[in-house]
């Protein structure tokens, strides 16, 4: 049985005492080597290091408990945003499209909050704008450990948002992706590509997708962020069959502009 499996959700309520894992007796020895006026400078860092590792593990140790105990826990969020996809025509006719559902972040701070606190952790964000912004997500458990994951986003353009609805847009969008990721997180919603309402089902696979994705060079996460979803899955199929047009043109141009050379 691994070390993780041992420890009970009780110790990781209220971690044990130091001196249980071997951590108090390696501060002993630091206090005694301190006391000693033989110990060199170097052995006493050493020791010190020694520590500071111990004390880290035991922290994953926690950390990496108390996240299996919490992931049972945590919900699907359902998709209860919208974001309207019609436009107007030359005429100024409004085009019906289906709306992209996407899961609100209110409704998933709502959702884990509770349970984050129950187990002992907190999530935070660090945000940091210039040409696009950057959003890392941290979780942080309380016996000291922590896990963060990144992303960066361009300005959310879509709809008639003004630049700094798009910035929020784009942060809030982040959150929620970030999130998702460190808690393995699911958002539950009803796409059927597109079906209902009458609308065509996709063409274009996801596997021709991920490959245009990956011969032109462009990132994925630009993709998702543009049509606000958390992955290609959520994409209509008006979306797929759209961004596989736009993928196949990308790529001519690029193969075009290789071989003038």
């Amino acid at each position: 049985m691994s070390e993780v499996a041992k420890i009970t959700p009780a110790e990781v309520q209220a971690p044990a005492p130091a001196q249980q894992d071997g951590t108090g007796a390696l501060i002993s020895m630091i206090e005694r080597a301190a006391r000693d006026p033989s110990v060199d400078i170097d052995k006493m860092e050493r020791l010190y290091q020694m520590h500071i590792a111990a004390e880290a593990r035991r922290a994953k140790v926690f950390y990496l408990a108390a996240l299996a105990d919490m992931q049972p826990e945590l919900p699907v969020v359902d998709k209860r945003g919208e974001i309207d996809r019609s436009k107007r025509d030359d005429k100024g006719q409004r085009q019906a499209a289906k709306a992209t559902k996407y899961a609100k972040w209110e409704d998933v701070v709502e959702a884990i909050t509770p349970i984050l606190a129950k187990h002992g952790f907190a999530l935070s964000f660090r945000i940091k704008q210039e040409a696009r912004v950057e959003v890392a997500a941290v979780l942080g458990h309380k016996a000291g450990h922590c896990e963060e994951t990144s992303m960066s986003l361009p300005i959310d353009d879509s709809g008639a948002k003004n630049n700094m609805q798009g910035w929020g847009s784009s942060v809030s969008y982040g959150k929620r992706y970030t999130a998702f990721a460190l808690l393995n997180i699911v958002a539950r919603g009803e796409d059927d590509d597109g079906q209902a309402g009458g609308e065509k089902p996709a063409t274009a696979t996801l596997d021709e997708i991920e490959k245009l994705i990956a011969d032109t060079g462009v990132k994925k996460v630009d993709v998702l962020a543009h049509y606000s979803v958390e992955a290609l899955d959520d994409l209509t199929g008006k979306q797929r069959d759209e961004i596989k047009t736009r993928l196949t043109a990308k790529l001519a141009h690029v193969r075009k502009a290789n071989a003038r050379g």
